[in-house]
């Protein structure tokens, strides 16, 4: 049986304040075209939206890879080494550096087709008993007077994949999917980017535009690090957490795509869930309001006197987005359960450290 209860709070109570040095307006000023460089952080701190561990591919000869295609071949090989992953680092065909543990860093290096200096970096991770592969470096320059961060999100070493891959556009933390049209200064640009992600030229964008908030009306205790949404072409992506007065986008609807809200340790990740897609009109500001009330959404089965709950549990907000991977995860809600009629609690429990 399906139930839905409305919760009066977030299961987090108070979800560090936004980073000062995230630019919420900017300018637009600066050059029109941009010469990208790979930067690989010496520590990875940026929230990509709905991040999720890359399977490695399949290489030639039947082994596996991460398949970044230089100069020496299509990936550099990877091999199961026990309870260790060994990468090959220089693309030469023989593994030279060992992972242990759950996760850490690797830097690829070689050289393109054309003679370039090739730098990529990856996280390696353990996912569900197997290695993966996460994104841990990016293409960085400046644009119209902004930072602009390029991040290869499938892991297929091109950087150009629009509502598919991740951009950084001023100097904030949270990405957005890369997107054909940014905001700056109140004023949009088409952008192009070459598969290699080494250029980026802008050009000023002439369609209908509308104002798109998402933070005046966001109803949960805490600080929202991370609000992107999609546009319905799956091209023009933004990251609107740091906009308290609204972005200037291209009109047209767009799906919440990805969230982020905390406080000090206590965390919470958002997604699309049962989201309706959001129209911003031409000349008009749309300011969604969402988060509480929330409910929760679970199954659950009497068999005589016991009640099982599965610890399978959804909760959505106003809007319909669904909130997930709760951190501290033992901070579930408790559940109680009352007689319809006396009212008097018949017993409680909650989902601990599930």
């Amino acid at each position: 049986m399906m139930v839905k209860a409305q919760l009066v709070l977030l299961v987090i109570a108070g979800l560090v304040a936004p980073n000062p040095l995230v630019s919420g307006t900017g300018g637009d000023g600066g050059d029109m075209s941009a010469t990208l460089s790979s930067f690989v952080p010496s520590k990875w701190e940026y929230m990509l939206p709905n991040e999720t561990p890359i399977a490695f591919s399949g290489s030639p000869d039947g082994g596996l890879m991460i398949p970044v295609a230089h100069k020496g071949g299509p990936g550099f090989l990877v091999e199961v080494d026990g309870a260790a992953l060994a990468v090959d680092l220089n693309g030469d065909g023989k593994v030279d550096a060992r992972v242990k543990g759950l996760a850490g860093n690797a830097v690829l290096k070689g050289k393109t087709e054309a003679g370039a200096d090739l730098v990529y970096g990856v996280r390696i991770v353990m996912h569900n008993g197997k290695w993966h592969y996460l994104p841990g470096s990016m293409m960085s320059g400046k644009l119209l007077g902004q930072d602009i961060k390029l991040i290869d999100l499938n892991g297929n070493g091109k950087y150009d994949e629009f509502g598919v891959d991740g951009m950084i556009f001023g100097r904030g933390s949270a990405a957005s999917y890369l997107s054909k049209v940014v905001s700056t200064g109140g004023k949009l640009h088409e952008i192009s980017v070459v598969a290699n992600g080494t250029s980026v030229t802008a050009a000023p964008w002439s369609g209908e535009t509308g104002t798109l908030n998402l933070v005046s009306g966001f109803k949960v205790d805490g600080n929202l690090s991370s609000a992107v949404v999609l546009n319905e072409k799956d091209n023009c992506s933004f990251e609107l957490s740091t906009y308290k007065s609204g972005l200037v986008v291209p009109a047209g609807d767009y799906k919440f795509m990805y969230g982020f809200v905390r406080n000090g340790a206590e965390q919470s990740k958002i997604r699309t869930g049962n989201s309706k897609p959001i129209s911003v009109p031409a000349n008009k500001t749309t300011a969604m309001t969402w988060g509480r009330p929330l409910e929760i959404e679970f199954n659950y089965s009497v068999t005589k006197d016991k009640l099982s709950v599965p610890i399978d549990i959804h909760f959505f907000g106003n809007l319909g987005e669904e909130y997930y991977d709760f951190k501290p995860d033992a901070l579930s809600p408790r559940i109680v359960v009352y007689d319809r009629k006396t009212r008097e609690k018949l017993t409680e429990g909650r989902f601990g450290g599930c």
